[in-house]
């Protein structure tokens, strides 16, 4: 740990305190502008839902149908992997019953 003078503040908590700032600072902006309209209705609102909604929803669908694809390959990679686990043991099981039947003959 590094000393420090009486009055000296170290650079993590010069960036902790000025994050904290930062972030009253955003929650009272965001505050003020609930409050601000235009031509009548709330900021946010300014922008229609049919503007934006059918370039947001096409993104959407883009994303949730990578999204499924990777969900099916993650599956198929996971039974594979199960399966491959689940083959050596079968194959050592035929050696073994290979081995006892010679062991048994001799």
């Amino acid at each position: 740990m590094m000393l420090q003078h009486p009055g000296q503040v170290s650079a993590s908590e010069e960036e902790l305190r000025l994050a904290i700032q930062n972030k009253h600072l955003c929650h009272r902006m965001s505050s003020a502008l609930d409050s601000v309209t235009v031509s009548g209705r709330p900021l946010e609102m300014s922008v229609t839902k049919a503007e934006v909604a059918p370039e947001e929803d096409e993104r959407k669908k883009r994303r949730r149908e990578r999204n499924k694809i990777a969900a099916a390959k993650c599956r198929n990679k996971k039974k594979e992997k199960t399966e491959c686990l689940q083959k050596p043991p079968r194959s050592f099981q035929v050696q073994t019953t290979c081995l006892q039947a010679i062991d048994s003959k001799g």
